[in-house]
């Protein structure tokens, strides 16, 4: 890859989606994106890991032979399976000449934040920072460069998974001798779309093929996460019962054939012997849809009862590649839910938003490592050596303090 090239993976179920952008003069460019059918995982877990590993080495293969762009570092996204968020402290003392805070301290305290001490069995994927403090009690909320101060404080949001997801992924990666810059949350990925622009909060619905991610947002930070178990799948499987017919035929008829509005479906026959047409298809979905609706406006009650207060509803994912889905979408569901779409330049599907989003984010947080990257540089991002640089240290570091108690 170019040095100014990002590549993202998001690893599903179905099928293992990979976008290489390049980013030049404060503009990101898709130079290329791949999807590959996904064997050996299954939302989440990697049931056989060998033919996992071949099924991305074969998609980073087709990456190379199409576009002639060798991956050899990407940002991976992860699932928000089990997904928790915790607060956490730490402080330093600033040694530096005048005192003055350098982004290797901001670095530093930063991983001290990450690496707080979490349960057995979890791992932390992500850190947000909330506030950073000064020694004369001036309280910043952007980061404090070049600053004078004889200490430094920093309270962060941790984000975690379970261990059992992530180490097995982290895994791969090292045998496929690739690099991971950074991983991040699925929901934060889709949230960097609007990031800029989002100022009330904000309850992201996002639709893939395991899974609705709900994910509730507040002044950019993600509180929380949580999932349920409807997506793509259980329409491909609705169709493939109705018509007879296997996992790709459904697919291809659910993507060529479903129509949101019933009065504009036609009836003519596609195959005549199953009674398959236009009409009958957006039938058969619109039941699968009508299915969820109660559980989907629940979620959406908890979520306003849990943070007591008005926000903006937002849904992204493959969903929206349909005509007209967030009118269906919202006369469904009686709400005022807007769509995140990806409007990037070559794209035609909004089943790649997330690995475009993980890109724009990574750009947005690691803007001063970007702006004087070179060849032989040793301070890009590893996510890799960032996560078992914990598992060596010591647990003994009481500078790090983590507050169950004020978790959301």
């Amino acid at each position: 890859m170019k040095l100014n090239s990002y590549a993202a993976l998001e690893i599903g179920t179905h099928y293992t989606k990979l976008v290489v952008a390049e980013f030049n003069k404060g503009n990101v460019y898709v130079v290329a994106y791949q999807s590959i059918e996904t064997k050996g995982y299954q939302d989440g877990n990697i049931i056989q890991p060998d033919e996992f590993l071949l099924c991305l080495s074969e998609l980073f293969h087709k990456v190379e032979n199409k576009f002639k762009i060798k991956v050899y570092e990407l940002i991976l996204i992860f699932p928000s399976i089990q997904h928790k968020v915790h607060m956490a402290g730490a402080n330093m003392a600033i040694q530096t000449p005048m005192h003055l805070i350098g982004m290797n301290e901001i670095q530093k305290i930063r991983l001290d934040c990450r690496n707080v001490q979490l349960a057995d069995g979890e791992t932390a994927v992500d850190e947000c920072p909330i506030k950073y403090v000064l020694d004369s009690g001036k309280t910043l909320y952007t980061i404090p460069l070049n600053l004078q101060s004889n200490t430094l404080q920093l309270t962060s949001y941790i984000h975690s998974l379970p261990t059992t997801l992530v180490a097995p992924l982290l895994n791969i990666f090292q045998r496929l001798h690739i690099d991971l810059l950074d991983a991040y949350l699925l929901p934060l990925t889709c949230f960097s779309m609007v990031a800029a622009k989002q100022e009330e909060p904000l309850l992201l619905i996002h639709y893939d093929y395991d899974a609705l991610t709900f994910a509730y947002f507040e002044s950019q930070h993600l509180l929380k996460s949580s999932r349920l178990d409807f997506g793509e799948k259980k329409i491909l499987m609705a169709l493939q019962n109705q018509f007879s017919i296997d996992q790709k035929e459904a697919l291809m008829l659910l993507d060529s054939y479903f129509v949101t509005d019933m009065n504009q479906a036609t009836t003519t026959y596609i195959q005549p012997q199953k009674m398959m047409s236009e009409l009958t298809i957006s039938q058969c979905v619109h039941e699968q849809f009508l299915k969820i609706i109660p559980a989907i406006q629940e979620k959406i009650q908890q979520y306003g009862q849990d943070f007591g207060t008005h926000f903006e509803i937002k849904i992204s994912g493959k969903w929206l590649n349909y005509r007209h889905f967030v009118s269906y979408f919202n006369q469904l569901c009686h709400l005022h839910a807007k769509g995140i779409y990806l409007n990037v330049l070559g794209m035609n599907s909004n089943e790649f938003l997330p690995c475009y989003g993980a890109i724009i984010r990574f750009i947005t947080l690691n803007k001063d490592y970007i702006l004087h990257r070179e060849e032989d540089d040793n301070q890009k991002p590893n996510f890799i050596n960032q996560t078992n640089e914990f598992a060596n240290q010591s647990a003994s570091k009481k500078f790090v303090d983590i507050f169950d108690d004020e978790e959301e």
